[in-house]
């Protein structure tokens, strides 16, 4: 995988949850020491933005709807918790780059 990953946070309306998680992967890529961007939207227009996506994240309940797309997934059970995601994210980091 070339660097940047090219992140997109996903949640339902993707106004709240996915926007707050943003700025955790932000804070978490720094601190891993990966290069990356990183966008969020809602579960409707994440279809749409594939083609510029190397990994979603998003939580158990919007999983089932992303996953079709074909893209590697990060289900977080806790959207706010730093630690799980900095976890998910390191682990992917780790088997991926």
């Amino acid at each position: 995988m070339k660097l940047p990953i090219r992140i997109l946070c996903v949640c339902q309306m993707g106004l709240g949850s996915s926007v707050m998680l943003k700025l955790n992967i932000q804070k978490a890529v720094k601190e891993l020491g990966i290069e990356a961007t990183v966008d969020s939207c809602n579960a409707s227009l994440a279809k749409g933005l594939m083609d510029s996506v190397d990994l979603i994240i998003t939580n158990s309940d919007v999983a089932p709807v992303v996953r079709e797309y074909g893209k590697p997934i990060i289900e977080l059970v806790n959207m706010v918790s730093k630690k799980e995601l900095a976890e998910k994210l390191g682990e992917y980091v780790k088997n991926n780059i």
